[in-house]
């Protein structure tokens, strides 16, 4: 014999999960505004920060910002989480480490605020980019990068 009242309870909590998901994926992206717009106010430069989308298909180096002949790239600001326990490490894009290996926890939120007290995280010179390595675990999150 089907329970109606038992699948009608199920279907009811599944949609408040997912009314609930896409409230926290709204209230994420106008964190994420808002986190953009009070960076550069934290720093007092005239830099444009742009907000960089990282999602890693598998632990390693994921470019953050390819090197341009000149430019220094700044890191302000790193948000986001490891899938698994491991390390995160920032470096130029000649693999040159910039902040040492940082050990995470699995799916524990990290923010990485290179731009509150106004010392920025650049590359080691001109002409690199900027990258992340993860020893195990996959880092999803953002960057917020500028250039002079």
């Amino acid at each position: 014999m089907v329970n109606y009242a038992d699948r009608a309870e199920a279907a009811a909590a599944t949609a408040e999960a997912a009314a609930a998901t896409a409230e926290a994926m709204v209230s994420a992206a106008a964190d994420t505004e808002a986190a953009a717009t009070s960076l550069a106010t934290l720093t007092g430069e005239d830099r444009t920060i742009v907000p960089v989308p990282v999602a890693q298909g598998a632990a390693g180096a994921t470019e953050l910002a390819a090197a341009v002949g000149g430019r220094t790239f700044y890191l302000h600001k790193l948000v986001g989480a490891l899938d698994a326990d491991g390390t995160l490490t920032i470096e130029d894009t000649d693999g040159s480490d910039l902040t040492g290996a940082v050990p995470l926890l699995a799916k524990t939120p990290v923010d990485f605020d290179f731009g509150a007290d106004k010392r920025l995280c650049p590359t080691g010179g001109a002409g690199k980019g900027l990258q992340i390595l993860t020893g195990t675990g996959k880092f999803a999150g953002i960057a917020y990068l500028s250039y002079e």
